[in-house]
């Protein structure tokens, strides 16, 4: 069994604020993409959703987030 460091170290969230009416689609497009992470909606009222992506898409993640940016209006924010 991995260790929780070792775990935190292989995982990578990103935290995202989006107009609400985009927070389906923005599910939807990645369950269409088995494997390459899980959204959470951290708070519906503000719009905010949390990215959980294993560290091996990271960089695919943030290829589809670039080209994502012309069709939907969303920013990463700290938590």
């Amino acid at each position: 069994m991995l260790s929780e460091e070792t775990m935190s170290d292989r995982i990578v969230k990103k935290v995202l604020k989006l107009n609400r009416k985009d927070i389906s689609y923005m599910k939807y497009l990645f369950e269409g993409y088995e494997g390459f992470g899980t959204i959470t909606t951290i708070d519906k009222n503000e719009s905010i959703i949390e990215l959980t992506i294993p560290s091996d898409f990271a960089s695919d993640i943030n290829e589809i987030l670039d080209a994502l940016q012309e069709e939907i209006d969303f920013q990463e924010i700290d938590c």
